[in-house]
Order: structure tokens, then sequence, then C-alpha cells
């Protein structure tokens, strides 16, 4: 089972590498990426990379040098894979928060301490990391060390594996902090996301939006700016009263319906289609071409054309399920084991392997999961990975293959 397991790790590790590689590059490239959000993904893909880089080559060196006498490596490991994970979801409850204020406070979003100082919120979460696990691998990771030795002393038996630190405190802090405490935080903003999201395409498709005066200009992603104009003779009053000043002037906010101009979004039913013209494809530019061709593929998800902060949260929305797939039953079993005392006497150690291979194997999966539902980074990674006179001359060609089965 092990020669199997290490080509797994081998393959996994291969994935990390270059997939967070490239998203950092894509990012780094890319003039549209060049958002908070973004940079927020980038440092979960610099967790990734150390999980790439440090973890996983010394699990699977751990696997094949077992006994082994290194116990510095060991305790870098356990260092770094403690703190990866606690960075990669604190990256990802950031990321939860960021979305929630860009979806329903739009307006004051570019104003806000998590969008204006995304550097220092960054630094913020490897703080946090680092402290989260040196401290804490160094004294409970100790003294469980010490207790094991006791025990093997007595035993006059010697075991020299590098195992994961046991101690019931240190299992309590380390899940708390690095994992439940986040995720609920992140269950409950994404939760709040997603009904607020059901709420303005309903408003979308009906075309209106009932609501208060003051909910409409703080929360409404919608509308910008409404003005109410108010003509009177009396030139004591003031002409103009915008929806910001109503609630001071009343104590009572006033019900409004606001209608929503799509005309950004969809095109009107009256104005006639638009044929295409395969002749001037070679006049436009790759990035043109390229997102047209995209565009083809998503035509049938209107939502998700909505606007941009809701792409965006539905591509992280699906990065924040994987993460949760692949890390919540190594620290469920990690609780029952190491807590309750709850063991699987011929599985126990082949069920934790795997638990913790499938945490490494999250680190490989956010590449494919931009890949496969973020269109501004499939384009950047075809702009990476893709020569540009290349990727037209085989869309010149599937335009003319396509061009006599039309007619």
């Amino acid at each position: 089972m092990i020669l199997p397991a290490i080509w797994w790790l081998s393959f996994v590790c291969f994935l990390t590498l270059v997939g967070n590689l490239l998203v950092i590059l894509a990012v780094y490239r890319e003039t549209s990426l060049h958002s908070p959000t973004y940079y927020y993904i980038v440092s979960l893909a610099v967790a990734d990379l150390c999980v790439g880089v440090i973890v996983i080559p010394l699990a699977i060196f751990f696997e094949l040098a077992s006994p082994s006498p290194y116990h510095l490596l060991c305790l870098l490991w356990h260092i770094t894979d403690v703190g990866a994970s606690t960075a990669s979801i604190l990256a990802l409850c950031v990321i939860a928060l960021d979305r929630y204020i860009a979806i329903t406070s739009p307006i004051r979003y570019p104003r806000s301490f998590i969008a204006r100082h995304s550097s220092i919120v960054i630094a913020v979460i490897w703080f946090c990391s680092g402290i989260i696990a040196g401290p804490t691998i160094i004294i409970l990771g100790g003294r469980t060390n010490l207790l094991e030795s006791n025990k093997n002393f007595l035993n006059e038996t010697k075991n020299d594996r590098c195992e994961f630190p046991s101690d019931p405190m240190f299992i309590i802090v380390s899940s708390l902090v690095s994992f439940y405490i986040p995720l609920v935080i992140m269950v409950f903003v994404y939760g709040r996301i997603l009904i607020f999201a059901r709420r303005q395409m309903t408003a979308l498709r009906q075309g209106y939006k009932r609501t208060t005066s003051g909910e409409a200009y703080q929360s409404s992603p919608i509308v910008a700016r409404f003005c109410f104009r108010i003509v009177k003779k009396n030139r004591d009053i003031p002409p103009i009263k915008t929806i910001e000043n109503v609630n001071a002037i009343s104590n009572t906010p006033e019900t409004i319906t606001l209608r929503i101009h799509r005309g950004k979004y969809c095109r009107s039913p009256s104005l006639p289609p638009i044929v295409p013209t395969h002749h001037r494809l070679s006049h436009r530019s790759f990035p043109i071409l390229i997102l047209n061709r995209l565009r083809k593929i998503h035509n049938t998800r209107n939502w998700s054309r909505f606007s941009r902060e809701h792409k965006a949260t539905k591509v992280l929305g699906f990065v924040m399920g994987v993460f949760i797939a692949c890390w919540l039953p190594f620290f469920v079993f990690l609780v029952l084991t190491g807590v309750f005392h709850i063991h699987f006497k011929n599985f126990e150690q082949q069920l934790f392997r795997l638990f913790t291979w499938l945490g490494y194997t999250n680190s490989a999966l956010n590449f494919l999961v931009y890949s496969l539902t973020s269109r501004e980074f499939r384009l950047a990674f075809m702009k990476l990975l893709c020569p540009r006179r290349y990727v037209q001359h085989l869309l010149k060609k599937n335009a003319r293959t396509n061009q006599p089965q039309r007619v």
C-alpha cells in the first residue's frame, strides 16, 4: 500500500506546485484580476504552495524513512502543516466576509477596510497562522512527545515514527481555532450571501424591487443612487432630497418601489438580432476572441452574468465547498480519536493517513476549480500556456469548418 500512496502523493505534489504557480502568475500579469478578492486568492495559493513545497515532500520522506530520527524535520513538518491549513481557512473566511460586503453593500465596499487594506489583512492572516502553529506545536506537541517517550521507556520499546501530536488539549485548540470556528463563520456568511443574491435575482426577473428608503441607498447592488426631486414655490425648502437624508428628516422610513433597468445585461427584444460575421475574425484582438468563445459556454447561466461580484462569489463558493469536503473528515476523525478516544482497532492508522492525504489533495484542486468555474481565470491561464498566434489559428480554423454547416 505504501508504493501507490507515494505515487499518489507525488502526483498531488506536482499538481499543487504547477496549479498554484499558475494562479499566482495569472493574478500578477492580468490587470483585470488586480482586486482585493484576487489578492486573497493569491494568499490562499501561497498557503497551498507551502503544502506542495514542504508538507507533501516531507510526508513522502517520512513514509519512506520510517522509523526516522530527524526530529527537527518532523517538527518543521507539523508546524508547516498546521500553519498552511490555518492560513488557508483564514483566507477563505476573509474572502467570505469580502464577498458579503461586496454583495450586500457595493457602494460602501470600495471604502471598506477589507478592500482598501488587503495587504494588512493578509499580513494578519499569516501572523495569526504562525502564532497558532508554532507555539501550539512546540509546547503541546513537546508535551505529547514526552509522555510517549516515558511510556516507551516503561515498555522498553522505542518508536521513532514522526506522528501527529495526540495531546487532547492540542487537538481541541488547533481544531477550534484552525477549522471549526472559521468554518461556522464561513457557512453563516455564505448563507446570508445566498439569501441576498436570491432576493436580487427575484427583483431582476420581476423588474422592480420594494425596499425602504435608507436600505435602497445603503445595500442595494442594483441602483447606485436615487434622487427625489420636489418642486415647490417656497424657497426655504430645498428642492432636492436624496434617499440618504430621508430618514434623517423623517423618523419612519418610507417604502419605495424601484424600477430596475436591465439594458446593461440583456438586449431589448425590439432590436434586430445580431448576425455573426465570420470573415471579421482576423481583425479582432486575441482577448475578444477568447471572451466571445467562452461567453457561448455560459449563455444559459444568466445569473452569473448579473455582475462581476456575483460571479466571483460563485467561484469562491465552490472553493469553500471543496475545502470543507477535503478537510472535514480529517478534523472529525482527529476529534473522535484524540478527544473522545474512539479507536478503530485495525484501521486507525490507515484512516488517519487517508484523511490526511485527502486534505493535501485540496491544495491541488483549487486550480481545477478556478479553471472550470471562472472565465477570467480561464482566459488568464490560456494566455500563460498557449501562444497567441496558435490560439488565433485554432479559432479561425474552427470558424471556417463550422461556416458551411450553417448555410
